[in-house]
């Protein structure tokens, strides 16, 4: 088993230190817990160990107890992240963690909840980020982006079901490398803030703006769709 790679479709993984040491050249690991096995077995702390992994998804229950939550933690060689976690899962407890990991460079969160409403990222984190996906994040009211060096190298943001975000903060536009934003069934005015941040961009780069912006309507708005340009996609 050491010389496996991948490791796909697992289900209640007990993971342990006995079992790094028999696969300890895991490069994409895909696991689904149960509630029973959170319950059970401590193995969420485990995972720093795969040295050499850097596609990782995870994929959790219905329930998730915070002290498990609180365990978790991931190699520094992580360059693909995806968590499917469920509506009670606290994302302050791990972001600033998700943020510091150095190679980290493709990021989905679909599910999860803000309990302060609000995210602040932190300077100097996310530095090698080129695609964050936020899916579904509950209660998410407010995201402050002090810096468009938050996220220097960022390319693509995709928000999925923020109902409660208010708008897209306007340093992310000042990001040089972003190419594209994908809003799906998101409110009337995260939509605006979109176009908004497309209407700097035109007014800086002119005919070589590289910024596109897909806006997928979850109801049909004449409004919203008379926004559409060549580079503003509404559906």
């Amino acid at each position: 088993m050491e010389n496996l790679e991948v490791l796909k479709g697992v289900e209640n993984f007990s993971l342990s230190e006995d079992d790094v040491k028999r696969i300890p050249n895991i490069m994409k690991l895909v696991v689904i817990y149960n509630v029973e096995l959170i319950e059970r077995v401590d193995c969420l702390s485990y995972l720093q160990c795969f040295s050499k992994l850097e596609s990782l998804m995870l994929q959790f229950p219905w329930f998730v107890d915070r002290k498990y939550q609180l365990k978790m933690s991931f190699p520094p060689s992580l360059k693909k992240l995806y968590l499917d976690v469920p509506t009670n899962f606290e994302l302050e407890d791990i972001l600033p963690m998700l943020g510091s990991l150095p190679l980290l460079w493709r990021l989905r969160l679909d599910g999860g909840r803000f309990r302060t409403r609000k995210w602040e990222t932190i300077e100097g984190q996310f530095r090698s980020l080129r695609l964050l996906a936020l899916g579904g994040c509950g209660d998410l009211e407010d995201w402050t982006v002090l810096e468009s060096s938050h996220f220097p190298l960022l390319e693509e943001l995709h928000l999925l079901n923020l109902d409660e975000l208010e708008e897209i903060p306007s340093e992310i536009g000042e990001i040089a490398t972003l190419r594209s934003i994908i809003l799906d069934s998101c409110n009337d005015s995260m939509v605006l803030s979109a176009k908004q941040i497309l209407e700097q961009q035109q007014d800086l780069h002119g005919d070589e703006l590289d910024l596109h912006v897909i806006v997928r309507l979850w109801e049909k708005d004449e409004d919203l769709l008379k926004l559409a340009t060549s580079n503003f996609e509404v559906y």
